[in-house]
């Protein structure tokens, strides 16, 4: 089937729920179990914005059996979606985006702790935590860690990371970058540190 096709079909179906001409064959999903986490566990993350959760979710729902194997991190409402419409356990759950959930998880890039973000985002509305969400971006830039905000090129990442797995790394040029800067920045404190 065509994707316009497909997305006709998905509208179709959309507009009959609403109307109740038809009812949606429910899926049961068994709970799957927790992923045993340790501390050089490296995550997967999962984040939509409002409009956008339903996007993420019929994606993860047509995945099932990559997500429900992969180590998860998610904010507040995407997590308690998945475990309670797909089974798939979320091995860390932190605050909503604009509660910090967003700096959360850059925090756990910093710690190299993130393997990849789906992040969906609304293209078309304003966000009240629009700085986090850039800042998150910033350090997927820093660190080169790949990163999905919508279903096209979450299809391509879901590849790599299956044809790689979650502790692929790549070298780049822009590691040069963030080696130059640790420099710079022990040459400042060596320089602190011999005016004392």
């Amino acid at each position: 089937m065509s994707p316009c096709k497909r997305h006709s079909t998905f509208a179709f179906e959309d507009k009959m729920l609403q109307i109740g001409q038809i009812t949606k064959k429910k899926v049961r999903y068994h709970k799957v179990d927790p992923i045993p986490v340790h501390e050089n566990t490296r995550f997967v993350s999962l984040v939509a914005h409002n409009e956008m959760k339903s996007v993420l979710l019929k994606f993860v729902e047509e995945q099932h059996d990559f997500f429900s194997q992969v180590p998860l991190v998610t904010t507040g409402s995407t997590g308690k979606f998945l475990e309670q419409r797909l089974g798939i356990p979320v091995e860390r759950l932190v605050a909503s985006g604009p509660l910090g959930g967003d700096q959360a998880i850059g925090g756990m890039i910093s710690e190299n702790r993130i393997s990849a973000i789906f992040f969906f985002k609304d293209p078309l509305s304003c966000h009240a935590h629009a700085a986090d969400i850039e800042a998150l971006t910033r350090l997927c830039d820093v660190h080169q860690i790949p990163y999905a905000t919508n279903r096209a090129s979450a299809v391509g990442l879901l590849m790599a990371l299956k044809e790689f797995g979650l502790n692929w790394q790549i070298e780049s040029d822009e590691n040069s970058i963030v080696n130059k800067y640790k420099l710079a920045q022990s040459q400042v404190i060596t320089a602190i540190a011999q005016n004392k």
